[in-house]
């Protein structure tokens, strides 16, 4: 959601993503956490995160919770909640609904 507005992750936005994972963080096992580590410094941007669904068994209760987590994450709704629409939609479409 965050680099998909401008291409950037600004410090508030990074902030924002750090105070997420720290409310979460317990919830992680090792291997998630390791996992994150990994694809942190990827490019995350919405192509590439289709082309990963497109290529792996990722459900639609998958792309749902992981919506629900980017509008749990969203402090700025009207910057961000047509963005996330469009990233909602395009996830879904992806997966063929």
């Amino acid at each position: 959601m965050f680099q998909e507005d401008d291409g950037k992750i600004t410090r508030k936005e990074r902030k924002a993503i750090r105070n997420h994972y720290s409310k979460s963080v317990h919830l992680l096992t090792e291997e998630d956490v390791d996992y994150i580590k990994d694809i942190r410094h990827m490019d995350n941007s919405l192509l590439n995160i289709r082309s990963y669904i497109s290529q792996q068994e990722v459900s639609e209760t998958d792309i749902t919770n992981s919506i629900r987590t980017i509008k749990e994450c969203n402090s700025s709704p009207k910057k961000y909640d047509s963005i996330i629409q469009r990233i909602e939609s395009s996830l879904l479409e992806s997966m063929g609904y």
